[in-house]
């Protein structure tokens, strides 16, 4: 990955289902493996209502830009998550 901006952000094969604003945020726990030493294991990810992507945060509730950059062909992601479709 050369120059990533953005949020780290997932798609999944099903949309989450679409209910009211904050009772449809799904949660999950994501873990990285190799990589950069700068991204600790206190990660997060969360899919909106109606949402076909997840997106990883800190535990802070942050989307950070500069963990894509982190990232190599050697890192590996574990995530885990439940949601409705």
């Amino acid at each position: 990955i050369s120059s990533p901006t953005g949020n780290v952000v997932l798609n999944l094969p099903f949309t989450s289902a679409t209910t009211s604003e904050y009772d449809s945020r799904y949660t999950g726990n994501f873990w990285i493996n190799g990589g950069d030493s700068a991204i600790n294991g206190n990660l997060f990810c969360q899919v909106e209502s109606n949402s076909s992507s997840v997106t990883i945060y800190e535990g802070t509730g942050a989307a950070n830009a500069w963990w894509a950059d982190c990232f190599d062909a050697s890192t590996d992601f574990f995530f885990q998550l439940t949601y409705i479709t």
